[in-house]
């Protein structure tokens, strides 16, 4: 996984799980995409959102909201043949 020095935030974190999942997937976690998320996060925060699915234009992502955690990640090709359990919420951005 090719993670910018630029994302490490506070505000977000990624779980060792969503690291090995990007590094598997070849997911690249530019700033742009990570500045994404976070503003996410806080969308899905005022909607009261728990584990909540986030689907860019580059990946789709498994966000625990109420631990400010990126749980895992999926490339956009793997969205169609899986299916998303326990989750409470959905942001297409």
């Amino acid at each position: 996984m090719h993670v910018e020095e630029t994302v490490q935030s506070p505000d977000l974190q990624l779980s060792q799980h969503a690291i090995k999942r990007m590094t598997e997937r070849n997911i690249t976690l530019d700033a742009e995409e990570f500045t994404k998320l976070k503003s996410a996060l806080l969308k899905l925060k005022m909607k009261g959102g728990q584990d909540s699915l986030v689907i860019t234009n580059k990946a789709a992502y498994i966000l625990d909201v109420v631990k400010n955690k990126v749980v895992t990640a999926m490339d956009k090709q793997s969205l169609n043949e899986n299916v998303f359990t326990k989750i409470d919420s959905t942001l297409i951005l």
